[in-house]
Order: structure tokens, then sequence, then C-alpha cells
């Protein structure tokens, strides 16, 4: 069965954040489910729902960004992989709007290294 099917009312899952092993799992605005493992959450993020106390359940903590948002945020979160080079998303190329609402949800949950990224694109592209 292919992870992304779904119907009206079943959520999909994020193509890079499905692990079914992940003890933490988020659903974004638009209904995409994010499995997330708390061990990359405690070190990398300072401001996520109730990381540090958060019950493992069949419920997903419900985000208010849509996915193509936390796509990149989480991406910031988990280490990168061989597949992505070993880096992490870059925002040079990224769309004003979407850079813009990475940005404002790193300083909302405090992801350290998106925050850093996104405050120096910002300086290096004047728009600060």
């Amino acid at each position: 069965m292919d992870q992304n099917a779904s119907n009206d009312t079943e959520p999909k899952l994020s193509p890079l954040f499905w692990d079914p092993n992940a003890d933490v799992t988020f659903i974004s605005s638009d209904g995409v489910l994010f499995k997330i493992y708390r061990r990359h959450l405690e070190p990398t993020t300072g401001g996520f729902p109730g990381a540090d106390a958060m019950v493992v359940g069949p419920e997903p903590v419900a985000l208010p960004e849509p996915a193509n948002v936390l796509e990149v945020l989480f991406q910031f979160i988990q280490a990168p992989t061989e597949a992505t080079n070993f880096r992490q998303p870059s925002v040079h190329d990224m769309q004003e709007d979407i850079f813009f609402a990475v940005a404002e949800a790193a300083e909302k949950y405090l992801v350290y290294g998106a925050m850093n990224i996104c405050i120096t694109f910002m300086r290096c592209a004047h728009l600060l």
C-alpha cells in the first residue's frame, strides 16, 4: 500500500518523515502527518508544544502550519542524511512566502538551526 494513499478520512504521511518507529506524530493544518523522533526534538529545539513531556499516544499533535512549511522546518530537526548530501535545506532559492513562514515557525518553536540560517539570510539579503 502506498504510504501517501488516502481517502477523505485518512491523513497523508509526509514523504520525508514517515518512520513508523518515530515516537511523536505531528499533523499539519492541511492534514499531513509527520513522524519525528523525540530524541531529535530535544537537542535541536526549545519550543515545540510539550516536546519534553509529550505523552506518546495515538493522537497526533496538531500544528497550525501547513505541510510545506513543516517539511522544511523538520529537516532542521532531523540529522541530514546521505540522500541530502548531509546538508540542511537551503533557503536561498525558496519562495519568499515559504521562507518567511519557515522563519516565523523557527522562531515560534525555537528551532535553533533554522533560526540562525534564516536570520543570516535576511541580513545578507538586506531584509533586516
